[in-house]
């Protein structure tokens, strides 16, 4: 809803205030099952593994043991998973409405057992509030105020589907210790290795004698999910008018974004272990316990990031000569920009006390700069421009980045165009601020204090033969800037009246990407030398303090390392029929293609064009090397209709740069063991899935839409997204579809499947 009021021209001012509400309900998984094999947990028919909680499969003579829903049971710490050696409580001892149910042994190896999490989801439940305000004022001589403010609130649920419990929470096997970090701190590890996660004999329900291991859903525990709300404030000031032969615009600004998160399904695995081992009123397993209880053990993980922007520009304009061709333009600028960010790992997280993303980030940026352009039409035929921009970074030096343009129209049915231009990104706040991640990275032994690994060896620190490896992924000072170069040449082609086409070729190199280091055990961070213990060589051990302290974190720091180079062709071509009686028909296509991408790393070059390479991109998205969209649009009178077609073209599963999985992935196999989390689905002591699943197929999504104007007041229109209903290609090397093989980066719409809008714009 809008609404304004004022007449400019009468009043010398007006003003306007919008709303727009906005909900949207989850897609959940089980609203899509059946849709093919990219809604399915079970790839057993192509060669792979069923991944559904509560299945059991067979994985190279190792039987599986997932987590069933709505059971939980007992298995020794040792020994063979058999009907003997397990135990299932047949019946919750304190049942759970919602998740009720039972399972046993014969059952669970029958497949019996499986389950999904009915909340699982392809795509949240959001809501937005937005409000936007606009006052604009004459002033004097022909100078104009103009000011806007706005407001939007988005809020949105997740829930998480990643996890072999399928967004379930399931009692842990173990624990070891969590690295805490946060900005100031150094990393260390929280807590003591806890080997098994038991219950006690005397636990109820425990048959064997002896401490047992849980398995199994936490009735109790919330469903892991993440509750968001970003708020974003913003603004602007704009102040326009003329000095002279100048036409001045200025403008002052501020924008900031609150980001606030509440995870749900962390476990406290200590404080559980605990409760489970009290000796009176343990922690029951079959649920029904306090809320005390439930609270400490699965708290609510929160957290709030900011982000804040300032900026200041001034912009003139003027014309300053007469050429054949035209007025010769030219206008120069100045801008000031201040970017802020603080993003905190969440508290429970960066004490260690539960697992999560402990990344932080704590910074600051200022770009001041100055720029310049120039239009010079110095001929009927021939237009040429430039521009020069100076940027001055607080944190990364002086950039100056020119660019230069033509086109050339020797007669108007043809014109040729190109360009040339320099690029700049300086470090963000991120990348060379105060800021880090720090991550476990399994144990190992340190080269110092265990040189040769074994804690028999005579000298060596025993402790420091098998320890956590703690890595600190931090910022870097002395990163260098990237920088880029682009070219096109295109030609626009007008043969006949109403038919237009445009075809550019284009080049776009970065260099000095930057990219995360690799880590390096001789550059350990190191704290003060302490008390052991050290092996006597004769398999005793003696006190010792040895001379240099233990690791404490191996730095790993942003590098300028790899560089881009992509290249490839668009084409875009439009007619409009005029059909008389009929009304008008104009159709438009858009096609491109990339010939190549290259990607160097370590001074190797791949040509990653048609493949999923590179993998590191976020969600594993690929690289095809073809999309087309063509829109057909017919109209009379009121009523108008349009139909989209969206094509992309398919692509390989392999990434020959191994950006993912470390070395090339060359073939098929490697392809799926290289992949995010479906690398579990094709263990290598199975074959590789079908051939035809080597490459993800094309995907074409068509869209329909039509608009009817009743009267003055009224519209209603209607539209109905990918109309046939296509599934999306099953995609078994991405890791951005959550549990299931799909790539919404690139099939989202096959995803949600077909989807109807209808609605009416009524004015007043």
């Amino acid at each position: 809803m809008t609404h304004g009021f004022g007449d400019y021209d009468a009043d010398g001012y007006n003003a306007y205030v919008s709303l727009e509400v906005r909900h949207q309900d989850a897609i959940r998984q089980n609203q899509r099952q059946g849709d093919g094999l990219w809604s399915s947990l079970d790839q057993t028919s192509i060669g792979g593994n069923n991944q559904t909680p509560g299945a059991s499969t067979a994985q190279g003579g190792i039987r599986a043991i997932p987590p069933t829903y709505g059971t939980v049971y007992l298995t020794p710490r040792t020994g063979t998973f058999s009907a003997a050696n397990s135990f299932f409580y047949s019946s919750p001892i304190a049942p759970n409405a919602a998740y009720s149910g039972s399972c046993d042994y014969a059952s669970l190896v029958a497949g019996g057992c499986t389950f999904v999490n009915p909340k699982a989801e392809i795509q949240p439940a959001t809501q937005n509030v937005n409000v936007i305000g606009s006052f604009t004022k004459r002033l004097a001589s022909d100078w104009k105020l103009d000011v806007k403010g706005s407001l939007f609130d988005s809020k949105g649920e997740q829930y998480n589907a990643g996890s072999t419990a399928n967004g379930l929470v399931v009692f842990p096997t173990s624990f070891s210790p969590l690295v805490a970090v946060s900005a100031g701190v150094t990393p260390h590890l929280v807590g003591t290795t806890i080997p098994a996660v038991t219950v006690p004999a005397g636990y109820p329900g425990n048959p064997f004698g002896a401490p047992a291991q849980v398995r199994g859903v936490n009735l109790d525990a919330p469903i892991a999910h993440d509750d968001f709300e970003s708020k974003s404030y913003r603004l602007v000031t704009a102040l326009t008018g003329t000095i002279g032969v100048w036409d001045i615009d200025t403008s002052i600004g501020y924008t900031r974004v609150e980001t606030s998160k509440d995870a749900f399904g962390a476990t406290n695995v200590p404080a559980l272990n605990a409760a489970l081992n009290r000796a009176s009123n343990p922690y029951l397993i079959t649920g029904g316990n306090t809320a005390a209880d439930n609270a400490a053990i699965y708290p609510t993980v929160s957290s709030t990031d900011t982000s804040e922007l300032e900026f200041a520009e001034l912009h003139a304009t003027r014309s300053l000569a007469t050429l054949p061709g035209g007025d010769l333009g030219f206008s120069t600028g100045a801008s000031y920009i201040r970017r802020v960010m603080s993003s905190p790992a969440p508290d429970l997280v960066a004490q260690g006390i539960v697992s999560g993303n402990n990344a932080y980030v704590q910074g600051s940026q200022t770009d001041a700069s100055a720029y310049m352009e120039v239009y010079a039409p110095v001929l009927k035929t021939l237009e040429l421009d430039g521009h020069l921009r100076f940027d001055h970074f607080d944190n990364a030096g002086n950039a100056t980045t020119p660019s230069v343009g033509f086109k050339f129209t020797p007669v108007k049915q043809i014109a040729l165009r190109g360009t040339y231009g320099r690029g700049f990104r300086a470090p963000n706040a991120a990348e060379n601020g105060q800021a880090g991640q720090a991550y476990s990275a399994g144990t190992g032994h340190d080269p110092l204090l265990c040189a040769d690994g074994s804690p028999t060896t005579a000298g060596n620190v025993i402790s420091q033969c098998n320890y956590n490896v703690v890595y600190l992924n931090a910022a870097n000072p002395n990163l260098s800037p990237e920088k880029s170069t682009s070219e096109t040449l295109g030609l626009i082609l007008e043969p006949i009246k109403g038919w237009s086409s445009t075809i550019d070729l284009y080049q776009t190199e970065i260099r000095n990407q930057i990219v995360a280091g690799t880590g390096d055990v001789s550059n350990a961070v190191r704290g003060a030398p302490v008390a052991d213990t050290c092996s006597d060589g004769a398999g005793g051990a003696v006190p010792c303090t040895p001379a240099v302290g233990p690791i404490l974190y191996i730095p790993v720091e942003f590098v300028n390392a790899n560089s881009t180079k992509v290249s490839g062709v668009e084409l875009d071509t439009r007619y409009k029929f005029k059909m008389g009686d009929m009304g008008n028909l104009t159709t438009d296509l858009n096609w491109s293609h990339t010939m190549s991408y290259i990607f160097t790393s370590g001074g190797v070059a791949y040509q990653l064009a048609g493949t999923h390479g590179p993998a590191v991109v976020g969600g594993n998205t690929g690289n095809p090397k073809d999309r087309i969209q063509a829109t057909f649009t017919w109209d009379k009178g009121p009523m108008q209709i349009a139909t989209i077609f969206n094509w992309i073209s398919s692509f390989d599963l392999t990434d020959p740069s191994g950006s993912n999985a470390g070395t090339p992935v060359l073939n098929c196999t490697d392809a799926v063991q290289a992949g995010g989390y479906y690398a579990a689905w094709f263990p290598g002591t199975l074959d590789q899935p079908a051939s035809q699943y080597c490459k993800v197929r094309s995907f074409l999504e068509t869209d329909l839409s039509a608009t009817y104007k009743i009267d003055k007041n009224w519209t209603i229109h209607g539209a109905i997204t990918n109309l046939f209903n296509q599934s999306p290609p099953l995609d078994l090397n991405t890791y951005g579809g959550g549990n299931l093989p799909y790539n919404p980066s690139m099939h989202m719409a096959g995803a949600i499947g077909r989807f109807i809008n209808i609605g009416a714009n009524y004015r007043f």
